[in-house]
């Protein structure tokens, strides 16, 4: 194993399952420092996910929202942040202490890069079905209860899950040359997000199209219709709230893509480099899983209301400043 100082940081070039040329820095001020904001960011991120997640299955649990297609598909991203907060935050925490100390460990990097390609493919799978929900939901608004989506949904997931879980153990088993699974990650991350921004493209015109209705038909409305403006008023809150979910997505994942593809044909004159904007993309992306449960808690009444009932049963000081806040 060779050894060069580059940038007052010593590398090594080694062959990890099939991994060739991975840098590893030793005695580096940059390299410490970045591995300790990483692993501050883990814990933080990983003790809030844990929790919100949890709240947020607790809460659809507790106001039987399984049934509701919406819901169903909340619920199984919730499922994967939830697993992404006790599997691949705690091992970012563990691998970055190993670079502070200079503690490599060729299969626990395996272990973390294959957990990583599965949940990341799982969240990509979640936001493509909240999507085409909220597609569904706009442009067949009187056909959905009789379609029962949840179960169709259900399915859907659940055969994607497998589909991808199969895809990153045949790259982790090493069946799937790197070249072939990095081309074949990088064009499902490319081909999911020009389908997610096409879906929101179509989303809006659907929306500009039902306020343009609603505008003309404003002056004569009969009571069915205010019913439906009042519905219209639930569905916008719900696309908003699905656009919210949709650019933390892509502010979240778009980094780490773009950190991806540069990685390719950078030298190794630039490791140190690599090694920090790695870490900040990673920080950027682990957020994601994070932010969820906060949006929905925000956003999403249902589940706001069931998050706080929690809270107040549990912490009393909690219940105490909620009295304080409603009553100025």
């Amino acid at each position: 194993m060779n050894s060069s100082n580059v940038n007052d940081t010593v590398t090594a070039t080694v062959v990890c399952h099939g991994f060739n040329k991975i840098g590893y820095f030793f005695a580096s001020k940059a390299v410490i420092s970045m591995a300790s904001i990483s692993i501050l960011s883990s814990f933080s991120f990983c003790i809030i996910a844990m929790v919100g997640n949890t709240l947020t299955l607790y809460s659809i649990w507790k106001a039987s929202l399984y049934s509701n297609p919406s819901y169903t598909i909340i619920a199984g991203l919730a499922i994967t942040d939830f697993l992404s907060s006790i599997t691949v935050l705690p091992l970012n925490t563990v691998i970055r202490f190993q670079d502070i100390f200079n503690i490599h460990s060729c299969v626990l990097k395996h272990i973390f890069a294959t957990v990583a390609t599965i949940l990341v493919g799982w969240s990509t799978i979640m936001m493509c079905t909240i999507n085409i929900d909220r597609f569904i939901a706009l442009y067949f608004p009187l056909r959905l209860k009789a379609w029962n989506l949840s179960t169709w949904y259900s399915v859907l997931i659940a055969s994607s899950w497998s589909l991808f879980l199969l895809y990153a153990l045949l790259g982790a088993s090493n069946i799937l040359s790197l070249k072939i699974f990095f081309s074949l990650q990088m064009s499902m991350v490319i081909f999911a997000l020009v389908f997610i921004s096409v879906i929101q493209v179509l989303v809006y015109r659907l929306i500009k199209a039902r306020q343009r209705r609603l505008a003309v038909l404003a002056p004569r409305q009969s009571t069915a219709q205010m019913i439906d403006a009042i519905e219209q008023r639930k569905q916008r809150k719900c696309n908003r709230t699905l656009f919210i979910v949709t650019v933390a997505f892509f502010i979240c994942y778009l980094p780490r893509f773009a950190v991806l593809v540069a990685l390719r044909p950078v030298k190794s004159s630039s490791f140190t480099l690599i090694y920090i904007g790695s870490r900040w993309s990673e920080i950027v992306l682990f957020s994601n899983s994070a932010l969820n449960p906060i949006i929905y808690a925000i956003r999403l009444p249902k589940i706001r209301r069931h998050v706080f009932e929690f809270l107040r049963r549990v912490f009393p000081w909690f219940e105490k400043q909620h009295t304080l806040d409603t009553t100025r």
